[in-house]
Parts: structure tokens; C-alpha cells; sequence
């Protein structure tokens, strides 16, 4: 369980203070900006992780219109590994180091921004507060885009959303600022299965004998381990995951409880 601290909100060194133009987003109204009441110690190499990582429209990796290069992952895996090797006091001493990654903190004021903190249902409700765990970017390269994400009670910088078109903040200037259509890619496996579903829904025969065929390849098993994929409505997914509390349930657990309530135990 995560707890609050009630102590005052520390600076990203413990015992040292803010400067004043620290992490400021040219043109934001956000001044003042720390990562969140854990201290972090100035030693502390940058750590990443993927629990929150989701795909959106406007920040997914199947571009419309515009050519997302299958080099692109390679390249976040790249810029990854070189702040992995940079501290947290790097970025609070170093304002170049800072403009050269655009490392700051999400404006959500910020003028055509297409999502808001609210619609991040991914995050656990522990994590909710933008003042207590604010969003930032990290720059992948100028072409490349950029990369959203947390820092949790462990330290570790939580990446929640991909940015390849550069949509987190919109820039103004020549760019009037525009944001570019791109939608979440699935894998392989889901985009045959998808196919397969769009099949299945146009069989109109009930005794048709393909329709029962596609259904039994709608679930895989391996031994005694089953997987069973479908497609969930941005609606009902956002129940499931404002469901899971502090301590996380296991969505085997809740489809558990959706059998048994529909059964009537």
C-alpha cells in the first residue's frame, strides 16, 4: 500500500531547495515544479517501468496519414539506455541536460492538448493526484517524439504514454498547434483474431459450419494455461481497471466474481 506522506513536499535532492526557474516549460503557466513528495537521492541512477503503459488515440503507434518509422522502437530503447546511465541530480543541475531531453512537466493547460489527466484509467487511484505525482516527458529524439510517465513511491520513472507525433504538447509558431491522428497498433495475434471476429459476425446461419470453427481458435491452449482475447469498449475497460484498488486484483479474479454473480453464488 502506498502511503501519503504528510511531512512537507521535498525538492528532487532531500534538504535542498528549488531554484525558481527550475523545469519551467517555456510558455506554461506551471512554475514551480518537483517530481513528488519522495525525496529522491542525488545518486539515483534513472530507472523506467511499463505497469501503466497504455495505447490511446493520438498517442499509439499505428500512425493515420503519417509514417511512424519501424525503426521508432529501436530508438526509444536507445534513449532509454543512454538516461539510464544519468542521475536524477544530473537533470537538477544541468538546465542544457534538461532542454536537451525537453525533460519538464506535462502542462495540461497547454492550448489543443487532446487528453487530460482524468482520462489516464490506467493509473490506480493512489497515483490520481497530479500534485503528488506529476506527469513529464522525456524526449525520444527531435523526430522522434517524446514519452510520458510518473514517478512512483520507488522511484522508478513509470512510463504511461508513447508520444511518436509529438501530440503531449502541442506546439504553437508555424505548427499552429496541431495535433496528428494515430490510434493504438495491436499485435499480430489480436489483429488476426480481430479479423477472424469480423468474419464470424457475418455468417448469418446458425448451423453454418465455419462460425463454429472460428470460435474454438477464439481461445489457445498450452497445456493447462488458456487465454481467451476480446475486445473491451475504452468504457468498460475503465471500470475494470478503477476496480483494481491499492491492492491490485488480477483480472482472472474479477472475471472469477462476473461468473459467480452471474450464476448466482
Amino acid at each position: 500500500m502506498v502511503r501519503k506522506r504528510k511531512s512537507s513536499r521535498l525538492g528532487i535532492c532531500a534538504g535542498n531547495s528549488i531554484p525558481e526557474d527550475l523545469h519551467i516549460n517555456p510558455g506554461s503557466k506551471v512554475k514551480k515544479q518537483v517530481i513528488n513528495s519522495v525525496s529522491l537521492p542525488v545518486d539515483s541512477k534513472l530507472k523506467f517501468g511499463f505497469r501503466f503503459f497504455e495505447q490511446r488515440d493520438y498517442f499509439g503507434l499505428q500512425a493515420k496519414g503519417k509514417s511512424i518509422s519501424n525503426s521508432w522502437m529501436l530508438s526509444l530503447i536507445d534513449q532509454l539506455k543512454k538516461l539510464g546511465e544519468k542521475s536524477i541530480a544530473d537533470f537538477e543541475k544541468d538546465r542544457k541536460l534538461r532542454e536537451a531531453y525537453r525533460y519538464h512537466r506535462i502542462d495540461w493547460n497547454a492550448c489543443n492538448i487532446p487528453i487530460k489527466r482524468e482520462n489516464l484509467t490506467q493509473l490506480y487511484p493512489t497515483y490520481k493526484d497530479d500534485e503528488e505525482f506529476p506527469l513529464w516527458q522525456f524526449q525520444i529524439s527531435q523526430a522522434n517524439g517524446r514519452f510520458v510517465g510518473f514517478y512512483d513511491e520507488d522511484k522508478i520513472f513509470q512510463i504511461v504514454l508513447l508520444d511518436p507525433l509529438h501530440n503531449i504538447q502541442p506546439a504553437g509558431g508555424k505548427f499552429q498547434y496541431k495535433v496528428d491522428e494515430c490510434c493504438p497498433l495491436g499485435t499480430e495475434y489480436e489483429i488476426l483474431l480481430g479479423g477472424l471476429q469480423d468474419v464470424k459476425s457475418r455468417c448469418r446461419s446458425v448451423n453454418c459450419p465455419h462460425k463454429s470453427k472460428l470460435e474454438e481458435l477464439a481461445t489457445v491452449s498450452s497445456g493447462n494455461t488458456y487465454v481467451v482475447i476480446c475486445n473491451l469498449t475504452e468504457d468498460l475497460h475503465g471500470r475494470i481497471i478503477n476496480f483494481q484498488t491499492e491492492q491490485p486484483v488480477a483480472y482472472t479474479d474479477i472475471l472469477e466474481m462476473g461468473l459467480d454473480g452471474w450464476q448466482g453464488k
